[in-house]
Formats: structure tokens, C-alpha cells, sequence
């Protein structure tokens, strides 16, 4: 159907220009002839170009037309009126949506059902260092960590635990931040490090007053100094303004869990 377009306007654009060229060709006799005969310029326009040439109007009507009697003959090819003949052309040529395979469904309702029930999460850290870049022994580190309820464990690193769960954990306050249990008679650190991640096994309040507990018992225990996560002394108010954040934290970890 295309093919036959083309050839039609073509032919078309064609005739137009054998038009447009004869036009010129009466126009070079007419000049002629008004030589001879003595017309002036203005007898030349109104008796032989605005006669004999086609204006732009009529090109343009001339090549709506070529394109009217194309479409009309596709809608010859295809049948019918106009309407209907778009319609089950569109049917015929339409490319159905291919359907889910069953992989697909499921991973795109795991993706959606993941981002629905996806809950916020904190991370709160405090340190506990010693005075006057002191430092820490291994022996005196074990044995305050076992004192106040920690268990080695996962990631070689000391934890609180609730039943399996770890509720809080200590590292190494240097890097790699782990405990060589093996070599802890010859260990020495600057400080170590508390941190805990919510939502844990616990209610996060009630985990946060047990981890602040847990680092002022060591301080105590080792001499040290409780800081904060940028290594500031742990005042009261910074203690404060962490229940505030939790309370807020709490607040959107339930707003999260009702929507999901």
C-alpha cells in the first residue's frame, strides 16, 4: 500500500510540474506577444499570469487530493468504511502482551510484597575509651566483657544476646575491629566499640537504657571514658537526645509495620 502512495504522488507532483512548466511556456509566448503588441506590465499580469500560472492554494488542493484518492484506495484494500476498516486493520496488525511466565509473576510480587513491608532501621554506636591515650589489655578487656554478660561469638566480635539474637555487641574500636582470643594476653586497644542495630530481638527502648547501662559499667570497670559516636563525652543530655531519636525511630518503625 505504500509502494502505491508513492507512485501516486509521484505522478502527481508530475502533472503539477508539466502544469507549472507549460504555464511558463504561455507566459514566454504572451511576453512575446505583448512586445509586439505593446501591453504593458500591468495588462501582462492580470491577462497572463494570474490566468495561465497556478497559484499556491491550488497546488496545495492538487496535492490533497492525490493524498485523499491514496487513502481512499487503502481503504478500498482493506474493506468497509473508513472506521471500520481502521479498526480491523488496527486489530490485525496489534501485537497482543506477551504473558507472565510464572517466574516472572512470583519474582514481581516478592519485589512488591519486599517494598511494602520494608522497615526503617538505625544503627546507634557509643565507645568507651581509655584516659590519657591509655590503653586497654586483652586479659582486662575479657575479663570486664564477661563480667557485664557479653559472650564471644559471631564475627569474632562480644555480644549481649536474648536467647540467640544478639542485642548489642562490642568490637574493637581499631581496625579489623575483631578479638583474637587466642592472642588476648598480648592485646592492647585505645577503646572499643558498643553499637547496636534496630529493630533488634528487644523493645528498642528498653534495649537502648540496657546498652547505656552496659557502657557505664565498663567504663567503670576498665577506668575509661563513655563517649558518644563522634567520640564526645556522653553527657547526660546526649543520652537524652538518643531516647528522643529512638522515640521518633519507634514511631516510624510502627507507622511502617501498620502499612505493611
Amino acid at each position: 500500500m505504500d509502494t502505491l502512495r508513492v507512485i501516486l504522488i509521484v505522478v502527481g507532483v508530475i502533472i503539477i510540474a508539466a502544469v507549472y512548466v507549460f504555464g511558463r511556456g504561455r507566459r514566454r509566448r504572451a511576453d512575446a506577444s505583448m512586445m509586439h503588441e505593446g501591453l504593458d506590465d500591468a495588462e501582462y499580469v492580470d491577462d497572463v499570469l494570474l490566468k495561465d500560472d497556478p497559484p499556491e492554494e491550488a497546488l496545495d488542493q492538487e496535492l490533497k487530493m492525490l493524498d485523499s484518492i491514496v487513502s481512499e484506495k487503502r481503504l478500498e484494500d482493506l474493506g468497509g468504511e473508513p472506521e471500520a476498516a481502521f479498526r480491523s486493520h488496527a486489530a490485525a496488525t496489534a501485537k497482543p502482551a506477551a504473558p507472565r511466565k510464572p517466574q516472572e509473576e512470583s519474582k514481581a510480587g516478592a519485589k512488591e510484597s519486599h517494598e511494602t513491608t520494608a522497615l526503617p532501621e538505625k544503627i546507634v554506636v557509643m565507645h568507651v575509651v581509655a584516659h590519657a591515650q591509655g590503653q586497654f589489655s586483652g586479659q582486662q578487656l575479657q575479663e570486664a566483657l564477661g563480667k557485664a554478660g557479653f559472650v564471644y561469638g559471631d564475627m569474632r566480635i562480644f555480644h549481649r544476646l536474648s536467647g540467640e539474637q544478639p542485642v548489642f555487641s562490642v568490637a574493637n574500636m581499631l581496625e579489623p575491629g575483631w578479638f583474637d582470643l587466642e592472642r588476648m594476653d598480648s592485646f592492647h586497644t585505645p577503646g572499643i566499640s558498643l553499637f547496636m542495630r534496630l529493630p533488634g530481638p528487644r523493645d528498642c527502648m528498653a534495649a537502648f537504657d540496657d546498652m547505656v547501662a552496659a557502657a557505664a559499667h565498663l567504663a567503670e570497670m576498665l577506668d575509661g571514658e563513655l563517649r558518644d559516636q563522634n567520640r564526645s563525652v556522653m553527657s547526660r543530655q546526649t543520652i537524652e537526645h538518643l531516647r528522643e531519636e529512638i522515640r521518633e525511630f519507634q514511631r516510624r518503625l510502627r507507622l511502617a509495620q501498620k502499612m505493611s
